[in-house]
């Protein structure tokens, strides 16, 4: 099976929930391994889901693109916060 990542190298690799910011509420899109890819037409950031390995997220870097973390001594309270273009449409992102 091919997945179009043949030809890329996988810089990192990370394990999480994601969210997606849909109106004003945040929108669970699944849990997965978010890799950062390079090597191919430019760099991205994919994301299959963890059991039917469905893409839930596909993004290249951009130079202006954002990324904060957060960390607090509550449970479940660790998470990278960023913006990425998808179809055009800036979109706020939560991987925790």
């Amino acid at each position: 099976v091919l997945t179009g990542e043949e030809d890329e190298t996988t810089v990192l690799a990370v394990f999480g929930k994601l969210f997606k910011m849909e109106g004003d509420q945040w929108k669970e899109r699944g849990v997965g391994t978010l890799k950062l890819n390079s090597g191919g037409v430019a760099p991205r950031l994919l994301m299959r889901n963890n059991k039917v390995h469905k893409i839930i997220l596909n993004v290249k870097l951009f130079p202006e693109m954002w990324c904060t973390y957060t960390c607090t001594l509550a449970p479940y309270s660790h998470y990278v916060r960023f913006g990425a273009l998808e179809g055009g449409v800036a979109t706020q992102y939560t991987l925790r």
